[in-house]
């Protein structure tokens, strides 16, 4: 869940979620280490929603406003990650960067 150390919040791994997390990040590492292709395109455009998952599940209602930012921003995270994929060239690389740069906002 979400607990607090040295006065910052932080996400504590627990239980399947952090499982399947952790399955999830090793596989799209074994994938880019090996050269990329469909896994590796797979596993990071469902990064970003188990991420949230994770967040969602593991914190409890009501969720305050440091999670409401981190889901919001993952959400654009996801769609950096998976919205390029819809487009091609230079309108492919503006629609990742303009998502990502939301995401930090």
């Amino acid at each position: 869940g979400l607990g607090r150390r040295n006065g910052r919040h932080v996400l504590r791994q627990e239980g399947e979620h952090a499982d399947a997390l952790d399955q999830l990040l090793l596989q799209l590492l074994v994938a880019q280490l090996a050269g990329g292709g469909t896994t590796a395109d797979t596993t990071q455009v469902l990064l970003m929603p188990l991420l949230a998952g994770v967040l969602w599940c593991e914190t409890t209602a009501p969720r305050g406003r440091l999670v409401s930012l981190v889901l919001a921003a993952l959400g654009l995270s996801w769609l950096g990650d998976s919205a390029p994929k819809l487009a091609s060239g230079d309108a492919a690389f503006l629609v990742m960067v303009g998502f990502f740069l939301l995401a930090q906002v």
